[in-house]
């Protein structure tokens, strides 16, 4: 490239400016011409291959605006390709690439990964990389048309709007910022739930628990194992100090009419996310002892296959927010009881453990709108602990199940916060089952739903009584939109492809008859056509799967 510059140089000395600009302008012509030849052949290749997209088969809206900005015709297509749409990047921040390149490299030598032998092997295959997508960069051909990439830069630019996923299906939400922010604030005022503070804590806390670690193990209560497992990814033992809390963020739920909120507080890369998933494996074991517990939507299929034939009523209950309801000190006592009771040997004693949990529980802080916030009871819900506090939290609620002198269930199954009955009674005994589970406890809530035209919806499967006999197939929300990775997004075909093949074998897992199944097939082959798939991509997965 150097060289190439190098002759550039002489030649415009030698011409003159006037004539370097002519022939700048020459070559750009022909450059132009080359690009759009390419451009058409590209285009009759995706029409050979049926890859035009048919948006009108999409069951919802792709885009909901609750702004008081009316979307342009590119701006409305540009969201309509999704919230996991990948732009094909033509401009490499190499600052940005050099940075990261240059972390891997110190996170490999902490890791004591490079060694004077392999030093310049490890050099030579970074700056390769750096070549090869460079190269790659260049290559690529933009799946975003010059209006859609205008309308993102509109929208990137337009600080009065928010652009968020929308809580339940692939959709996308467009709101006024000061309606979202004032949803946001409306939950993060409930004094029972979060505290405002005056300032970031996250540093401080990180130093108390690193400091907190290394004091245990210092006194041999954990190992040097236990504590690399524990001990904040960015630790006192990296140049880099994490100065970032947990981050919250608002799903606005579109399918309820007064569109309120779902709060998420993500807590990847958090000081104490380490420590957290360090518990949440210890509890791990004691998941499946409870008669309820569901570990998917097959293992409940599997369940529903052995009692098919049972007769009885069949309706769901579903906790109302049970991950910031969960009592914490209760949750905790129980997870620390199954701790003692499926890890005897653990050398760490109740009350240390006690304190762990407090760090990944009630010190969690976050930040929204630029404010500091600690969330003081409930488990936050982008905490690896929050499904397995709310699943010992639940498992310990059902106990009380045998004092209830009302029809017991046949077949009570969860999963997390979803419960699955059947009984013999009527809708009458249903409703004292849900007013008895409803007492049990004053921050959990339960909501009902009854069989309706004997079928009832229950995590993604669809059971229906047909025959006496309970049949199950793959059920879709409402608010589904049939939006999947779209084949021109900018990730490996062997994503796109794997994800059709997925999709097909839950459907065979969860459909009770071939007819069931075919039903499916035939709808992912109208969708993932109108997703830009080509039919004979479609169709080799799909006789893959079955065969």
């Amino acid at each position: 490239m150097k060289e190439v510059n190098n002759h550039e140089l002489e030649l415009k000395s030698l011409v003159g400016h006037v004539t370097w600009v002519k022939i700048e302008s020459h070559f750009d012509k022909i450059i132009k011409a080359e690009k759009d030849v390419i451009t058409v052949r590209h285009k009759k290749k995706l029409m050979d291959l049926n890859i035009a997209v048919d948006d009108t088969v999409f069951k919802n809206k792709l885009v909901y605006n609750f702004s008081y900005r009316a979307l342009t015709p590119a701006e409305h297509t540009l969201l309509s390709k999704g919230w996991r749409y990948a732009i094909n990047v033509k401009k490499l921040n190499s600052m940005n690439v050099k940075a990261d390149l240059e972390y891997l490299f110190y996170c490999l030598d902490r890791n004591s990964l490079i060694t004077s032998n392999n030093l310049t092997k490890v050099k030579y295959l970074l700056a390769e990389f750096c070549n090869k997508l460079n190269n790659r960069i260049e290559s690529e051909i933009p799946n975003l048309s010059c209006d859609e990439i205008k309308a993102m830069n509109t929208l990137m630019n337009d600080h009065t709007l928010v652009i968020t996923k929308v809580d339940k299906g692939n959709a996308i939400a467009v709101l006024n910022r000061i309606d979202y922010l004032d949803k946001a604030n409306a939950i993060l005022d409930d004094k029972n739930l979060f505290v405002l503070r005056n300032r970031n804590l996250t540093e401080e806390r990180e130093k108390e628990l690193i400091h907190y670690l290394l004091k245990l193990k210092r006194g041999k209560i954990i190992t040097e194992k236990q504590y690399d497992l524990m001990r904040p990814k960015t630790g006192s033992r990296t140049p880099y100090v994490c100065l970032f809390p947990y981050v919250a963020y608002f799903l606005p739920k579109v399918h309820k009419s007064t569109l309120p909120v779902r709060p998420i507080i993500s807590s990847y890369d958090a000081y104490n996310h380490n420590t957290a998933r360090y518990l949440a494996n210890l509890l791990l074991s004691s998941i499946s002892e409870s008669d309820s517990y569901l570990k998917d939507s097959f293992e409940f299929v599997h369940r529903i296959k052995q009692n098919k034939s049972q007769p009885g009523l069949i309706f769901s209950l579903d906790v109302a927010s049970l991950f910031t309801n969960v009592p914490l000190e209760l949750a905790i006592t129980i997870a620390i009881e199954k701790i003692r009771k499926y890890h005897p040997s653990l050398t760490i004693d109740d009350n240390n453990l006690r304190q762990l949990f407090y760090y990944c529980t009630k010190r969690t802080n976050f930040t929204f709108d630029n404010r500091n916030y600690d969330q003081i009871n409930g488990v936050a819900m982008g905490s690896p602990l929050a499904p397995i506090l709310g699943h010992l939290f639940m498992t310990n609620l059902e106990l009380k199940l045998k004092e209830f002198r009302g029809k017991k269930p046949d077949i009570y199954l969860r999963y997390v916060d979803d419960i699955f009955v059947l009984l013999h009674g009527t809708q009458k005994d249903a409703a004292a089952l849900k007013k008895y589970m409803n007492s049990l406890h004053p921050t959990i809530k339960f909501s009902i739903e009854v069989q309706n035209d004997n079928k009832l919806p229950f995590l993604d499967v669809m059971v229906e009584r047909k025959d006496k006999e309970l049949i199950t197939y793959v059920y879709r929300k409402p608010t589904d939109t049939g939006l999947y990775l779209k084949w021109t997004s900018n990730q490996p075909r062997s994503y796109k492809i794997n994800l059709l093949k997925c999709l097909c074998i839950r459907a065979q897992r969860i459909c009770s008859t071939s007819t069931l199944l075919e039903q499916q097939f035939q709808y992912f082959r109208i969708m993932f056509r109108a997703n830009g798939y080509p039919n004979n991509v479609i169709n080799k997965v799909i006789r893959g799967v079955k065969l």
